[in-house]
């Protein structure tokens, strides 16, 4: 959500007198909300404990920028709901996730975790795709949404959402 960041000297300027953990205010749809400086540290602790991660992986297994899209076909042959994921290095094909990496389903609804009913893994697929395309929705297919996020992705069992 966007909304406004005030920091701690901008709160002091404007006449107000924070407790010395406060680090800023933000002002967004839900209501005004103090940030403390702990919580300024653990967001920062977890960004580099990302960061050092994303080194240590990168010699073993390099991660590489994915589009993940859902999209609606409306077509007899090979019509429906299909998620598939394109390289940023614009190659020409697509791995086509229901065809050739079925096994990446569960990963991919952990990373993009929406609520779903409950049932089998293959049930909850078919349910994630038209909700995954309606939250992450780009524009319209066959009167449809089209649903696009990026992820990070080693090209075997390690996957990352960006966020």
């Amino acid at each position: 959500m966007m909304g406004t960041y005030f920091t701690r000297s901008a709160l002091v300027f404007h006449g107000f007198n924070p407790a010395s953990n406060v680090a800023g205010m933000e002002i967004d749809t839900r209501g005004r909300h103090i940030i403390t400086w702990d919580e300024v540290m653990q967001k920062r602790r977890e960004r580099q404990r990302e960061q050092l991660w994303r080194k240590r992986e990168w010699f073993v297994k390099p991660m590489r920028a994915y589009k993940l899209y859902v999209a609606y076909y409306d077509q007899d042959l090979m019509g429906g709901w299909q998620a598939m994921l394109e390289d940023w290095r614009g190659r020409d094909y697509d791995i086509w996730i229901d065809r050739d990496r079925r096994w990446l389903e569960p990963i991919i609804m952990q990373a993009f975790s929406l609520v779903l009913p409950l049932g089998t893994e293959r049930e909850q697929w078919c349910c994630w795709k038209p909700a995954f395309a309606q939250q992450f929705k780009r524009r319209m297919q066959d009167r449809q949404p089209l649903g696009v996020a990026y992820l990070w992705w080693n090209g075997d069992r390690e996957l990352r959402a960006v966020r």
